[in-house]
């Protein structure tokens, strides 16, 4: 892809931290040049171990991304392994889908309107809702374990929207058993 960082300090990806998160436009592929632009959050891990263990299950896993946020597997310097001079270090990213709605929002705008209280039909429907959503997690989770992965942190910040679906983000990290 092609990125923008928005956020972060892009100019300190060879610190010694073993994980540093950024924030960025992605612009697409090169080759696509009318793809749009996303925001997303690079993820670049300062060692291969690193990487292995918090984020190269997800690529070889075969998720279902109805129920995750996007992600893409990069590495920066990578034009073909045959081109990266010895002693040059490789840096794994990953760039995420960023969301501005997650559940957590929503369920803390609830109280301050109590007009749903009191009319049944829209208390019906927020119910409605929220067992929609909770059946698109649990199904997510259930999917994620049949792979064997183990996601650790799933609340009501873990839960966004994108476009007219929610879905689990923060896979990166998760666990595999």
């Amino acid at each position: 892809g092609r990125f923008e960082f928005t956020g972060g300090d892009q100019n300190n990806l060879a610190s010694s931290r073993k994980v540093q998160k950024f924030d960025a436009i992605d612009y697409g592929p090169v080759n696509n040049q009318s793809s749009g632009e996303k925001k997303v959050s690079l993820i670049c891990y300062g060692s291969n171990e690193v990487y292995l263990r918090e984020a190269k299950h997800l690529q070889e896993s075969k998720l279902d991304m109805k129920y995750y946020e996007e992600f893409k597997h990069f590495a920066i310097g990578e034009l073909d392994d045959a081109n990266i001079p010895s002693g040059v270090k490789l840096y794994h990213c990953v760039a995420v889908s960023k969301s501005k709605l997650s559940l957590s929002r929503v369920v803390a705008g609830m109280p301050r309107n109590h007009e749903y209280r009191a009319d049944l039909n829209l208390l019906k429907r927020y119910f409605s809702k929220v067992k929609s959503i909770m059946f698109r997690v649990g199904e997510g989770i259930f999917k994620l374990h049949a792979c064997n992965i183990i996601h650790g942190q799933i609340d009501s910040h873990s839960i966004m929207k994108f476009g007219d679906r929610w879905k689990i983000t923060r896979l990166c990290g998760s666990i595999v058993r």
